[in-house]
């Protein structure tokens, strides 16, 4: 499955740019993070632990409607080698690799992504969340993503393969469209459709999901609800706020709950089979230099843990270039 899709989308690209010389030199962007976090579990142990993180970006316009991107990362852990965002089973306690490559197709109002590329689904990334992670075996996907603005309807689409370590995870492909709408300037309402189509098939799940958001002066107001066709424990959700003090100062509150089937492949950007809440206050020092303090409260649903907490205090300081 995985090699149709990567050889569809080599062939779209080879067509959109055959002939095409390159348009201009390479351009760099990146950020440099470095977070300490300090878990505490109501069954196991505490532990502790730095993350370093790396991410090199590069784009070449090969005209002015393509783009060839990559995207150099790594990512190493220090003392209890908690938190990471990658593959430990396969790397160890450190990676360091080209996670993202493909091609960037853009016009006025519509753009496509061919390639390696991380994804959230869902408009708060409560069903499925790649984007942060930094190697090649973490659910990544091979495929085409696309976004369309026509007035005031956004719409969005996914396909692809997911790369795993097949080790641990069976391979799967992944589609979902979300669609988007603002009947006003401050309000958003959207509908999403997803689907994880695994080689095995007891673990392929059809999810619907929709969404709000409300400006509100300084303050947004948010959630999502998902609901899969899973038998049992199918159902997610979120609530929450975010509020800018000033330019500089931030704070964001939100309370979910994913149930053990509510999610796509336990990928959701918040806790699996979890529910509770988190607190995130960020400081821009500059507008390339910030700190993130962030605390969760959380407690297993569902299983042998179910109702048994742990709770994560983080600081994290992040600089972009």
């Amino acid at each position: 499955m995985k090699k149709r899709f990567l050889a569809a989308a080599v062939a779209a690209t080879i067509t959109l740019t055959a002939g095409v010389a390159m348009a201009s030199p390479l351009q760099f962007d990146g950020d440099l993070t470095f977070q300490y976090r300090w878990n505490d579990y109501d069954v196991k142990a505490k532990d502790e632990g730095g993350i370093a993180t790396f991410r090199l970006n590069a784009t070449a316009a090969l005209n002015q409607n393509v783009d060839f991107y990559a995207r150099l990362a790594g990512q190493a852990l220090t003392a209890d080698e908690v938190g990471a965002d990658f593959n430990t089973n396969h790397n160890g306690s450190s990676v360091f690799s080209f996670d993202r490559f493909g091609f960037n197709v853009h016009s006025n109002n519509t753009s496509y992504k061919i390639g390696r590329q991380g994804l959230n689904i869902g408009a708060t990334a409560l069903l499925y969340s790649t984007e942060g992670k930094v190697d090649n075996y973490s659910g990544t996907i091979d495929g085409v993503s696309a976004k369309v603005k026509s007035g005031v309807t956004d719409l969005s689409f996914v396909a692809g393969a997911t790369n795993w370590d097949t080790a641990t995870e069976a391979d799967a492909n992944i589609y979902a469209f979300h669609a988007g709408f603002n009947p006003s300037s401050n309000l958003t309402l959207g509908a999403t459709y997803a689907k994880y189509d695994s080689d095995i098939a007891a673990e392929t799940t059809n999810h619907w999901a929709v969404d709000a958001s409300y400006q509100l002066g300084k303050a947004n107001l948010f959630g999502e609800y998902s609901q899969s066709d899973a038998d049992d424990q199918n159902k997610a959700f979120v609530v929450g706020t975010s509020y800018a003090f000033d330019a500089k100062n931030s704070f964001a509150a939100m309370y979910s709950k994913v149930e053990a089937a509510g999610d796509m492949n336990q990928m959701t950007d918040f806790d699996p089979n979890g529910k509770g809440m988190y607190y995130s206050y960020n400081h821009k020092f500059t507008k390339d230099t910030s700190l993130n303090i962030f605390y969760k409260d959380m407690e297993d649903v569902s299983g042998t843990n179910a109702g048994k907490g742990n709770t994560s205090f983080r600081t994290t300081v992040s600089y972009k270039f």
